[in-house]
């Protein structure tokens, strides 16, 4: 069983908690366009610790890709999805990048996923993207049977809406992986890097642990990866432009 998706947001969901749950440090670029379109692209690399755990599971040879490149692609070009481009790093990465063409279209897939208000008063736009239980549960609702199955395992508050302090959940996946698992877990982190139209006026994100750092139209932010996994509420990243 290799990991495949029905959709450019399900690569990113299915990659985040099927791929890297326990110690890498994956990477999502957002560009946003003046007309609303979103190019994303995402990036991981499994650590070997993850590689052994899931080929364990799903009993795949040691020379076989943990993805399966082709049937992601063909699944994004069947949703509509443009400018699809996916390619496997090695035997246990993989960067994918997608052009989704409208709002509107962003919106279908993951409904609050990606928002963009305009302020009149302050001739400003204000670009939300957000990432909750129930978002993800809608994400997580057109993963294929299997994969979604395996993600459920990984018991992460992100996904359950489950209350759990970030000691609590590294403490649980120390006792359900192990200790090398967890310890990998613990030093991983998540970096999300978003572009606007325009320069930046302000930037933040509604978890506290998060850093930020903006350089005219471009902000990233970074986040501890075990606090954005035991997080149950609704994490938001706010672009003013």
């Amino acid at each position: 069983m290799r990991i495949s998706v029905t959709g450019f947001l399900c690569v990113i969901s299915g990659i985040f908690f099927a791929g890297i749950v326990c110690g890498c440090s994956p990477s999502v670029q957002i560009h946003i366009d003046e007309n609303g379109s979103a190019a994303w692209s995402v990036h991981t690399q499994m650590s070997g610790v993850v590689e052994n755990m899931i080929r364990g599971i799903t009993s795949l040879p040691e020379d076989a890709s943990l993805f399966d490149v082709n049937g992601i692609q063909d699944s994004l070009m069947l949703s509509g999805v443009s400018s699809v481009s996916v390619s496997a790093a090695g035997t246990s990465g993989i960067d994918i990048s997608a052009t989704f063409p409208s709002l509107q279209f962003t919106e279908s897939l993951a409904p609050g996923l990606l928002s963009i208000k305009e302020n009149e008063a302050a001739g400003s736009h204000v670009c939300s993207f957000s990432l909750s239980p129930e978002i993800l549960g809608a994400i997580l609702k057109r993963l294929p049977a299997e994969t979604s199955e395996y993600i459920d395992l990984l018991m992460a508050p992100a996904v359950t809406g489950e209350q759990m302090s970030e000691t609590e959940y590294v403490s649980l996946i120390s006792a359900v992986y192990g200790s090398a698992a967890a310890s990998e877990l613990a030093g991983a982190v998540l970096s999300v890097e978003i572009t606007v139209p325009a320069n930046i006026i302000s930037a933040e994100v509604s978890l506290p642990t998060a850093q930020t750092c903006v350089s005219e139209k471009t902000v990233t932010f970074t986040i501890p990866f075990c606090s954005f996994l035991s997080e149950n509420e609704q994490i938001v990243f706010c672009i003013q432009y």
